[in-house]
């Protein structure tokens, strides 16, 4: 190992100010030093009495030489064992300019479509796709994984009819689908029907809801439906199916055999196994169920200047908004997977994408022709996986595979199956063919299956998918896209609750390393030694930040981990007799998300009030948790509170639902706040989540992946979530489709932690409260913060009250989001916790360069609100109503505001030196919502 000197110290590289900047603003704040500051903001009782138990930090170079070190443990073999992963081939173009570009990885949700059009518009691409390969017309903007999205659809199918209460699965889903539903059918009331679909009677169920059957199955056969769902439909049950997407290239698409809804995953376009994930899944459904799908939709509408803009549509804030009524406590899902395999698909074009379809179908093909002498092979029509039936022999099989150099799937004692992907090669054929004893016939040219089952309907005609083929296109298009787009790249992005850190470019090297890649999640655990070593460091290392004793990192994003630890709080309670308690008590700041997992986990909600200081009020949660304690089961607390404060009275409150017989869950969305400095076990709680794409680095990714792992005491550890496939040491059901979720990049935090250990998290801590302070102090005769804790200090964000401004001069926190943009910034989280202010969040990466950059942003928009307030420029006329202003409309040849086009465009002297242009005027959202449409032809809507 290296010694870590000033140079190549990991911690003073990701954060923003160096130490004059550093003693500049302690002054500013009133402060010698970061500790004397640390002790008059955190609670002296909830401190930490000793250092993290962690490692020495590790320079970036021996961290990556540490990290290949342990990954090495790894056994390379060739995976065919299929089952929803598959071997496949990432374009360069594609790796090199999107997945490792940060203009792609770093950006957040496009809840500001303005600064958004690149991504929004490839959202728009991938919904169009999904729309054209499974027949239905209408796709939301991705899922988490399959298992989760079939779970979504089971209570989309309830939700829609009356006095329904069960579900059918057939049993040749597969297995960890079912497992994913068998959990979430759990909490919900939901009976849960596993059989054959082929004896099936749907009429036989007055309250079916709904039929889930997978296309091609759990062995790989193409199953005719349409008598199946005729039924179905006569009965009133809605009709889903789990698709493979390359094979519905080639084969019948869903919605022509009656198919109500679709999901699967897009892994096969391009995206690496990762040990699981991520890979975005999908979700399309028929025109009169698209108000009750889940997730995000992006819709076509038009801006100001009536041209074509893209975004958020439909239920874009339903968790605030309905809460625990809303149908999914999804927030953000995989845009960033999604994405690429978007641009997978329109690299490839329906040619190739067939091409790569049919290369995996006739090698199956040509290995079923060459094993049947020998063995058995079940009767039907297949696409890319062969079962081979050898009674008793099975295990020997996989064996003799093994020894060969290729995993495949072990079903049961008497049958395995094989399954060929774009990776496959007649090579891989010939050697297969030898471990089965057999020589290898010929590859066929004509499909295996019925001409009944081949696909008759064009797909991905769009302009989109026809132009892009070759490198320097596809490049170009890249960039052209990416520059429509604020990410870190270009400007702090100062969400509040959200921890847009940076993202520093050693973490994310290993994610594309192949042994992280190559990894199917259900290979035998002996090949993954390496891999699963990493995990578990990693385990044990957030279990020490967190003082808890254990952690599962199943969960695939925040609000899945909300979920999982209800979950296992659930659980907990049923297995000590008490699983009648089930009131959750959630303060009425919380997060939307909060009372939607809290729903999905089976629990009732009751709110909590806060006091006229934005704190949760002690009186009324003693009040509650006495009047509910034979049946509370949990509280649901954010620490540092959604107001952006250390409260004061946090242990006591735990310590109030304890004595009640709660469990006390606390939300990790601030734990950036609490790293090094104090810890949900030191509180008193029993079981957080964490965002691993918030505290620990991992990059949001435009909207996702993200990791939200639980962490949790000892007395909850047995009910973590399980696996049946790898069978995990618990045995409770899963909540994702693979045993570690989206394991393919927790080497991101893996790497943070090792580079930054406990000074560094401590110091990032005190950074990102540092920055807090000292926009909230430069602000404070503009935009007063709304709430403070102790000594008029916050925690590591604000809330700034723009309300008495925004009476003033009748304009709106929307009018202050947009004209931020012409800044070259990113609007605060707007009007969350409390209406009609913005929430900063700085965190420790930014500079106080960039700092004063946004302040001078902010009193500048202060000074042109007080304009319009005095009315000294026209209400209807003015930088804020109009903002932003795009580069074609300070350009126009009329100009015929009150204001100059400098104004409108360079508000700030420094950005002469560079500018960031919104892609668009401001966004018509009452037009995109009355005229729904959620798939185009992208590049025709530019050219209109």
């Amino acid at each position: 190992m290296n010694t870590i000197t000033a140079q190549t110290a990991f911690a003073p590289r990701h954060l923003g100010s160096h130490a004059a900047d550093v003693q500049a603003m302690l002054q500013e704040i009133g402060f010698s030093s970061l500790d004397e500051m640390t002790d008059a903001i955190v609670p002296a009782d909830i401190r930490l009495k000793a250092p993290l138990d962690l490692p020495a930090p590790l320079t970036e170079q021996d961290a990556l030489a540490e990290l290949r070190r342990v990954l090495s443990a790894n056994k390379p073999v060739h995976s065919l064992i299929g089952q929803g992963y598959y071997g496949t081939c990432m374009p360069a173009v594609i790796q090199r300019n999107v997945y490792e570009n940060p203009g792609w990885y770093t950006a957040y949700t496009p809840y500001q479509p303005e600064i958004a059009q690149g991504r929004l518009e490839m959202l728009v691409n991938f919904q169009t796709m999904i729309a054209d390969l499974t027949g239905l017309p209408v796709a939301n903007a991705s899922m988490l994984d399959e298992g989760t999205a079939a779970a979504e659809a089971v209570h989309l199918c309830i939700s829609n009819k009356g006095k329904s209460d069960t579900f059918f699965v057939a049993d040749s889903c597969f297995p960890q689908t079912i497992d994913v539903i068998r959990t979430r059918c759990e909490t919900t009331g939901v009976n849960l029907v596993v059989g054959d679909w082929r004896s099936f009677d749907p009429a036989s169920i007055p309250t079916l809801a709904g039929v889930l059957v997978q296309y091609p199955d759990t062995l790989g056969g193409v199953q005719d439906y349409a008598d199946f769902f005729a039924k179905c439909h006569a009965a009133k049950v809605l009709c889903v199916v789990a698709a493979d997407l390359l094979a519905l290239t080639v084969l019948k698409e869903p919605g022509s055999f009656g198919a109500d809804v679709a999901i699967g995953t897009t892994q096969r376009f391009g995206i690496p196994m990762g040990y699981g994930g991520p890979a975005a899944a999908y979700m399309a459904c028929t025109d009169a169920l698209k108000r009750k799908l889940p997730g995000r939709f992006i819709g076509l509408s038009v801006d100001k200047d009536g041209k074509p803009a893209y975004r958020l549509a439909l239920q874009t804030r339903e968790q605030h908004i309905r809460r625990e009524k809303a149908t999914s406590n999804i927030c953000t899902a995989q845009v960033l997977t999604a994405l690429l395999c978007t641009f997978y698909a329109m690299y490839q074009g329906a040619d190739g994408l067939r091409a790569v379809a049919m290369t995996a179908h006739r090698l199956a093909a040509a290995f079923a022709a060459s094993v049947k002498g020998k063995y058995t092979v079940p009767a039907g029509d297949f696409f890319d996986t062969v079962a081979v039936q050898a009674p008793g022999h099975a295990a020997d099989l996989v064996a003799a595979a093994l020894q060969a150099g290729y995993n495949i799937r072990l079903v049961d004692a008497d049958t395995v199956s094989v399954s060929f992907d774009e990776t496959t090669t007649d090579a891989d054929l010939a050697a297969l063919c030898t471990a089965f004893g057999v020589q290898p016939a010929a590859v066929p040219e004509q499909p295996a299956w019925a001409p009944a089952f081949t696909r008759s309907s064009a797909f991905c005609t769009q302009k989109c998918f026809t132009a892009f083929h070759t490198e320097t296109e596809m490049m170009r298009y890249i960039h052209r896209l990416e520059s429509k787009d604020l990410a870190l790249n270009e400007a702090m992005i100062p969400l509040g609750s959200c921890t847009m850190k940076a993202n520093c470019a050693a973490i994310m090297m290993p994610i594309t390393w192949p042994e992280v890649t190559e990894l199917h999640p259900f290979a035998p655990a002996d090949q993954c030694l390496g891999m699963r070593a990493m995990l578990g460091q990693l385990q044990d290392w957030l279990a020490a930040v967190t003082g808890f004793a254990a952690v599962s990192l199943q969960p695939n994003s925040g609000a899945a981990g909300e979920y999982a630890g209800l979950l296992t709080i659930h659980r907990y309670q049923v297995a000590q007799g008490q699983g009648h308690r089930n009131v959750c008590l959630i303060p009425t700041s919380a997060h939307g998300t909060n009372p939607a997992s809290s729903a999905m986990a089976g629990f009732t909600v009751v709110p909590v009030k806060c006091d006229a200081a934005g704190n949760i009020d002690p009186e009324d949660l003693k009040a509650q948790a006495e009047a509910h304690k034979d049946n509370l089961a949990a509280l649901m607390v954010t620490y540092p509170s959604t107001h952006g404060v250390y409260e004061s009275t946090i242990a006591s409150l735990c310590r109030i639902v304890h004595e009640n017989g709660g469990q006390v869950y606390m939300d990790g969305a601030n734990m950036n706040a609490q790293c090094g400095l104090t810890n949900p076990g030191t509180i008193g709680a029993d079981i957080c989540h964490l965002n691993l794409h918030k505290t620990f680095a991992m990059p949001h990714g435009g909207g996702g992946p993200g990791v939200g792992p639980i962490c949790c005491t000892a007395h909850l550890a047995p009910f973590l979530p399980g696996h049946v496939v790898q069978g995990a040491a618990q045995q409770h059901g899963a909540v994702a489709s693979a045993e570690f979720g989206s394991a393919g990049i927790d080497a991101i935090s893996w790497m943070y932690l090792a580079m930054m250990g406990h000074s560094g998290l401590k110091l990032a801590s005190q950074m990102a409260i540092l920055n807090a302070n000292y926009v909230a102090k430069k602000l404070e005769n503009h935009f007063p913060t709304l709430y403070s804790g102790a000594n008029g200090l916050v925690a590591h964000e604000c809330i700034l009250d723009t309300r008495p401004m925004l009476a003033k001069s009748h304009l709106t926190v929307d009018d202050m989001a947009k004209r931020l943009m012409d800044y070259g910034f990113h609007a605060p989280t707007m009007s969350f916790p409390v209406h009609d202010t913005l929430m900063v969040e700085p965190t420790e990466s930014e500079s106080k360069y960039e700092l004063d950059r946004f302040v001078e942003a902010m009193v500048g928009i202060h000074a042109e609100m007080t304009a319009v307030a005095e009315g000294s420029v026209p209400a209807d006329d003015n930088v804020m109503v109009n903002a932003p202003h795009t580069a074609l409309a300070v350009t126009a040849d009329e100009w015929t505001h009150p204001y100059t086009r400098r104004q409108a465009a360079y508000p700030a002297p420094g950005q002469l030196l560079h500018k960031f242009w919104p892609g668009c005027s401001r966004v018509d959202n009452t037009y995109g919502d009355r005229n729904f449409c959620c798939c185009c032809d992208t590049l025709a809507e530019a050219e209109k």
